[in-house]
């Protein structure tokens, strides 16, 4: 391990948190450090995993949080922080927690988040992700995976967690969460597809659909049942009767508790 290089980025990420609020520019860091901007970018990215910019983005977005936590409006949020206005708040958001300030303002209402816990180098973590990616991320504690389930709850207290119906419904631990012995029911979602909604391309019975005709931006691309591929580019995989009749268990409590 170079020690030397260590304590360099260690100092400038000291640093940057610092003085924040004067807006610190990273080249003039690379300078302040004797290093050239283009060794410094590198130097920087090599052990902390991200770039200088990222990370000023990264601190960027805390303040800004603390702000919206303050009860401020997306737009003083927004130029508090140093940003052009509201689009570029909002740019960040999504890029760095995969939703928009609104929904963190107002603790994730109408905003649908799933859950796991995984196995890590470092333990078992809580990840969980909306659909532009993962907005969550911690340890499981000493107390266990209830308690980081109980914080991810706390923090997104208006959002609807796919676990809650699973539990509502009798089905939980089978269904609503990706654990071993769990069945692993997943959905590979494609942001970027572009098309049009036709009921030629549906595979239900009915025949007709409301939106026949309407734009499509994304769609599902490929889902898996119990582990297998069910749906893969818009085709079916399994045969007819590939379908599992569930067995309902006695209801669970959601996880905040009933609704009231």
């Amino acid at each position: 391990m170079n020690h030397k290089n260590y304590f360099r980025i260690e100092k400038a990420i000291r640093y940057l948190n610092q003085n924040y609020d004067e807006r610190p520019q990273w080249n003039d860091l690379a300078r302040h450090l004797r290093l050239s901007p283009y060794h410094f970018h590198r130097l920087f990215r090599s052990w902390a995993g991200i770039s200088p910019k990222q990370f000023l983005q990264y601190l960027t977005i805390q303040h800004a949080k603390d702000l919206l936590k303050r009860s401020k409006s997306l737009m003083d949020a927004s130029y508090d922080s140093g940003l052009s206005g509201p689009g570029r708040l909002h740019d960040l958001f999504v890029t760095f927690d995969a939703m928009t300030p609104g929904e963190y303002k107002s603790r994730g209402k109408g905003l649908k988040i799933e859950y796991g816990i995984h196995a890590s180098p470092f333990g078992d973590c809580l990840i969980a992700v909306t659909e532009r990616g993962i907005c969550h991320l911690s340890f499981v504690p000493d107390r266990g995976a209830a308690s980081a389930k109980k914080e991810l709850r706390s923090r997104w207290k208006n959002a609807a967690l796919a676990e809650n119906p699973a539990r509502i419904f009798g089905l939980y631990p089978r269904k609503g969460t990706i654990r071993v012995g769990s069945d692993a029911d997943l959905l590979i979602y494609d942001p970027h597809h572009e098309g049009e909604i036709r009921v030629a391309d549906h595979r239900g019975i009915a025949g007709w659909t409301l939106y026949e005709g309407w734009k499509q931006h994304g769609r599902p691309w490929m889902t898996l049942l119990r582990g297998k591929t069910l749906l893969k580019d818009g085709k079916l995989e399994q045969a007819p009767g590939y379908g599992a009749y569930l067995h309902r268990g006695a209801p669970l409590p959601p996880l905040a508790g009933s609704v009231r």
